[in-house]
């Protein structure tokens, strides 16, 4: 459970949470029902609401990081980003 307060549907303003909430959670109040496709609680993104500006950069990098033009095999980065954490 996160420390800081998470960002309801109803309570989110900023457009680039709203399409993010849109595409992780359906139509769901992520506070309410937490949970991704992928399995994970979802509230990384849910706490990130409180600094939509913040959520908009962070979203940029993994825009970059899942770019084509990478050329290191998203595979690969994950074993290094598992082994620096």
């Amino acid at each position: 459970m996160p420390s800081l307060k998470q960002i309801s549907r109803a309570d989110a303003k900023s457009d680039i949470v709203l399409e993010f909430y849109k595409r992780l959670f359906g139509d769901r109040d992520p506070v309410a029902e937490p949970g991704t496709a992928t399995g994970t609680p979802g509230d990384w993104w849910t706490v990130f609401a409180n600094a939509p500006d913040i959520l908009e950069h962070a979203i940029q990098g993994f825009r970059v990081y899942r770019d084509p033009k990478r050329k290191l095999d998203p595979v690969l980065r994950e074993l290094g980003q598992t082994r620096a954490g």
